[in-house]
């Protein structure tokens, strides 16, 4: 009789990444436990960029054009070719912003300019006795009143402060990173200059650690003449601090005052300025895209004036012969219904229109509702049921 053959049993198909598990298993046994940490992409749970809005509906468009907001746990890195363009401003104005939003916000100041008054006058919360929202955090250097003298933090001092506060806030603020002083320089000689470039190598080693926290970090810069070098054109401008900065960064805007704002009245005084934002760099967006927010004196960049200039860009508020504007935008001729929305506005004069949207919170968050794209009622006031008409109120 003939033995019964043996039954293949066909072996399974592991697929391919079963026999790559296979493969690194078998060297991990041989002595490779690090590839343990070469793990698949999908078991990582960060990947998603998460945007907070910075208070401007223009500049949140700019840093992301979908998820409007400036990008959570990244370096964003502000500077101008010219001073007195309203940096420490805006920087100041997005903390307020994330302040509202229930998060915690620090500010790194070496530069040592800012007052109480002007964190008040943006409405900065820094007393620890506020309910609901946290104070801000600051390191600055202090006047010791037992010395009589200036505590002055050395670089290394105020960057290490900084990587340990972004492992357990939500944004901090670097202004400026060409104030920085090493802690050699401030004991060093006038003439001594033996540490050129010092700040430069401490900053690259910050931003290398620095590429994974929970804080967002704005560093706040300025743009000078580059050392050694010439062209035909002029010695070129640079940023301080060296590359390091402009290389970590994900997002880079440049600030540059572009219009002086004037009323048209005769010998008037001008009330403020236009502001240019340029990303010219933007890992997570389009690039090299441009903005202009205006800044109104006493004020600070104008959230109104910001969301009036996008509104009518996108024609959401209707610009009209005569210098009338109307929101909402159509043609009242043919469409009358249009006075009966309960935020119906037609003013005459963009400045007008500006101290409308200021003054009027309704119509603002009508406005900014729609531009967000959410879908929110009117804050329309309740009618108490006895005044009604009698035939609607039974109807009711």
């Amino acid at each position: 009789m003939a033995a019964k053959k043996k039954e293949v049993v066909p072996k399974k198909d592991i697929g391919v990444n079963g026999r790559l598990d296979e493969r690194m298993a078998g060297m991990k046994a041989g002595g490779a436990p690090l590839l343990d940490l070469f793990q698949y992409a999908d078991e990582y749970t960060d990947l998603d960029i998460v945007c907070q809005s910075t208070g401007f509906a223009s500049l949140d468009a700019l840093m992301h054009p979908k998820l409007l907001g400036a990008p959570r746990g990244r370096i964003i890195e502000i500077f101008s070719p010219d001073g007195n363009v309203g940096k420490s401003t805006i920087t100041r104005q997005i903390i307020r912003a994330w302040q509202q939003a229930g998060l915690q916000t620090a500010l790194a100041e070496p530069e040592k300019t800012d007052t109480q008054a002007f964190w008040d006058d943006l409405g900065i919360i820094t007393s620890r006795n506020h309910p609901t929202i946290s104070a801000m955090r600051i390191m600055r250097p202090k006047w010791d009143l037992s010395t009589e003298e200036t505590t002055l933090y050395s670089a290394e001092q105020f960057l290490d402060a900084v990587l340990a506060a972004a492992q357990v806030m939500d944004l901090i603020v670097l202004d400026s990173i060409d104030a920085l002083v090493k802690a050699t320089d401030i004991v060093k000689e006038a003439e001594d200059n033996d540490t050129v470039g010092g700040i430069s190598k401490l900053l690259s080693s910050f931003f290398r650690k620095a590429t994974n926290n929970r804080a967002t970090i704005i560093c706040v810069n300025q743009m000078r003449y580059a050392i050694g070098k010439f062209s035909h054109g002029g010695p070129p401008m640079t940023t301080t601090g060296g590359k390091a900065p402009a290389f970590y960064a994900s997002i880079r805007l440049m600030m540059t005052r572009v219009e002086t704002l004037k009323d048209d009245k005769e010998g008037s005084d001008p009330y403020g300025f236009k502001v240019q934002f340029k990303s010219v760099k933007n890992k997570i967006a389009p690039q090299d895209r441009v903005i202009q927010i205006p800044f109104i004196h006493g004020e600070g960049f104008s959230q109104a004036y910001d969301l009036f200039n996008l509104a009518v860009k996108i024609k959401l508020i209707d610009k009209q012969k005569g210098g009338w504007y109307q929101f909402p935008a159509g043609d009242l001729e043919k469409k009358p219904q249009l006075k009966q929305d309960p935020n119906f506005t037609r003013i005459r004069g963009e400045l007008n229109m500006y101290y409308e949207l200021r003054d009027n919170p309704v119509l603002f968050k009508a406005i900014k509702a729609i531009l967000d794209g959410e879908d929110v009622e009117p804050d329309v006031p309740e009618i108490p049921l006895e005044v009604l008409p009698e035939q609607q109120a039974v109807g009711a």
